[in-house]
């Protein structure tokens, strides 16, 4: 195993690694040198480009009644599925899926085996315990009983990590195991799953339900049966507990999945969503209100990420809840001019608090190409503070920013909050941003719009000040 010198500083690979080590010592199989420098160079120099995750680009932008399931831990069971290893590989001429041997197991795939299979009995040792949570009322036993489940989750964690970690070893020049051609044989047959499942959907629906996203190891299927769906959210919002027998479409789909695909390879069943997002053709942006659950999921979107402002956060979630909940774009426009009217009003501390963005410092300053806004901020507060900048950037992961009004770039305008005149801080910069990130998820506010809605209040708020005065 690892010497304890080496365990304080191993990483996943490593440590999938060393796991591998034991299942091949114990099948009397050689175990690969460490590569030499002369060997590391080569590698370097003469590596294909890595075939990555296939991606489905999204189907429109608005859909509802959509099935999520993901493939349960994909580039593992497929290492399991098709025997992946030095130890079988064929050639590169065969296709991906005949390139590897069935017999004899490989080290991975009896490797493999064990990690996957005590990953499943966890989980269902924490589904258990999550189900046994919702119904327990013992506050004391509950806080014993969350700490074993945050145990179960973290271990679940760990061995999904080290069980994908073999197929990063493949693909990386420093490792034993380093091989492009078994790291894109698995991304290929990833690849032609996904091709699959898309057309398998068609195939058993008759055409009336359709894939229209694919990310990697999931999958996004827009259902046909609507009214089912949103009756079933309906039901679960007066108390129903879902439960999957309750639509039938996803049973029968999820059942013929299970049918078609390798046994070692299984779809799970995600989530469902009533309604879901799309960021037109981008990849990993997407938001849905769970049928489920009722809850919000935001993935990708600027409301979620940490170089994106408060205010436009803000206006891009209540645009998202307004699509979602609603389906109506028209009420989401309405609701981002009302939050913009409201802005351009605010003042003070908390003008501060809706446009102060934190931004990455990973390397001193002087050694930036080109300036970010937030490299910009710290070299004027270095210098306005009387600081070392080649001292101060250690100090910090992100640094706070808030852009002023002007017409130079936006990294000479960015300023560090304490040192902020609110008088000048770019609000114009602020709405447009806003406006930027809704426009992604179909939401068209333009800032001509704001400036006229604002115009229209300030109208009726002269005109009910003089009807007053003349009552009087």
């Amino acid at each position: 195993g690892l010497r304890p010198s080496e365990g304080i500083y191993s990483t996943p690979r490593h440590i999938g690694e060393f796991q591998l080590f034991r299942v091949l010592k114990h099948k009397d199989t050689l175990i690969p040198h460490e590569p030499t420098r002369k060997e590391l160079a080569y590698r370097k120099s003469t590596r294909s480009m890595a075939i990555g995750g296939f991606v489905l680009v999204p189907k429109g932008t608005l859909h509802s009644s959509v099935l999520i399931a993901d493939f349960r831990s994909m580039f593992p069971s497929i290492m399991v599925a098709f025997n992946i290893g030095g130890e079988s590989y064929e050639g590169s001429m065969a296709l991906p899926e005949k390139k590897f041997r069935n017999e004899p197991d490989t080290g991975i795939r009896v490797m493999m085996r064990g990690l996957l299979e005590e990953r499943k009995e966890i989980k269902k040792e924490i589904s258990d315990l999550e189900t046994y949570l919702r119904t327990y009322s013992d506050s004391d036993k509950k806080r014993g009983l969350k700490k074993e489940l945050r145990k179960l989750k973290t271990k679940s964690s760990a061995l999904k990590v080290t069980a994908n970690s073999l197929y990063g070893s493949h693909n990386y020049v420093g490792s034993r195991f380093y091989d492009t051609e078994i790291s894109n044989a698995i991304t290929s047959i990833a690849k032609e799953y996904i091709k699959k499942v898309d057309k398998w959907t068609q195939e058993i629906s008759n055409n009336k339900c359709q894939v229209i996203y694919g990310d990697t190891d999931s999958i996004f299927v827009k259902l046909a049966d609507t009214d089912t769906i949103f009756n079933l959210a309906e039901k679960i919002k007066e108390g129903h507990s879902f439960k999957l027998s309750d639509v039938p479409e996803v049973q029968e789909l999820l059942e013929f999945y299970e049918s078609k695909l390798p046994k070692e390879m299984e779809l799970e069943f995600v989530d469902l969503a009533l309604r879901i997002v799309f960021a037109p053709e981008t990849k990993k942006r997407y938001s849905y209100i769970s049928v489920v659950t009722g809850d919000l999921t935001i993935i990708g979107f600027e409301a979620i990420r940490s170089d994106t402002s408060p205010f436009a956060k803000e206006v891009q979630k209540a645009a998202l809840q307004c699509v979602l909940e609603d389906g109506d774009l028209e009420k989401a426009r309405k609701k981002v001019i009302e939050l913009c009217l409201e802005f351009k009003k605010i003042s003070g501390e908390e003008l501060i608090q809706k446009t102060t963005v934190f931004g990455p410092i990973r390397r001193n300053p002087k050694d930036y190409k080109s300036k970010t806004t937030a490299i910009g901020a710290l070299e004027d507060y270095s210098i306005r503070m009387d600081l070392n900048l080649d001292e101060i950037w250690k100090d910090f992961e992100r640094f706070p920013f808030i852009i002023l009004e002007g017409s130079s770039s936006l990294y000479k305008r960015a300023q560090h909050p304490t040192l902020v005149d609110v008088q000048k801080i770019d609000k114009e910069h602020y709405l447009e941003e806003a406006l930027r990130d809704v426009k992604r998820i179909g939401v068209k506010v333009e800032l001509k719009d704001i400036q006229t809605s604002s115009q229209k209040t300030l109208d009726f708020s002269s005109s009910t000040s003089n009807n007053k005065v003349s009552k009087r």
